[in-house]
């Protein structure tokens, strides 16, 4: 089977690293920029489906490079699914094209929707500037 090589971003560097949640990294140079658990190259897609379908002690026992508990797991995923409104959209389109093609984002037609989702919470945003809790 012919391997293909993932195409690089144009303003990719090899040194950024992002935790911009606690205890996951997105390491540009590593795992092609793919959310990893703490500094490891151990990716979340990879440990997400072992993590749902057999449990976590699965996962501990399958990777020990694993930096992440469970409860630090399940909170991201609950906090990534709290999103409401257009963000809600945005992550549905975003698991939807990347179902639908791992290459997604080199596509225009599903790059015109995840732009479009974007957008839609950009303005959400802009709509909320000024108002309180609760007004919409």
């Amino acid at each position: 089977m012919k391997k293909t090589k993932l195409p690089i971003p144009q303003d990719y560097e090899e040194d950024k690293v992002t935790e911009v949640y606690p205890g996951l990294i997105v390491h540009d140079g590593r795992v092609h920029g793919a959310i990893t658990t703490g500094h490891s190259r151990l990716p979340l897609f990879c440990v997400l489906p072992i993590a749902v379908f057999s449990g976590f002690a699965d996962v501990l026992e399958s990777y020990e490079s694993c930096a992440c508990s469970a409860d630090e797991l399940s909170g991201f995923v609950r906090n990534l699914f709290e999103q409401r409104y257009d963000f809600a959209r945005l992550l549905c389109v975003l698991a939807d094209v990347e179902r639908e093609d791992h290459w997604w984002a080199y596509k225009p037609e599903h790059v015109s929707r995840v732009r479009a989702a974007l957008h839609a919470c950009l303005e959400e945003l802009d709509s909320l500037k000024g108002k309180r809790l609760g007004e919409r």
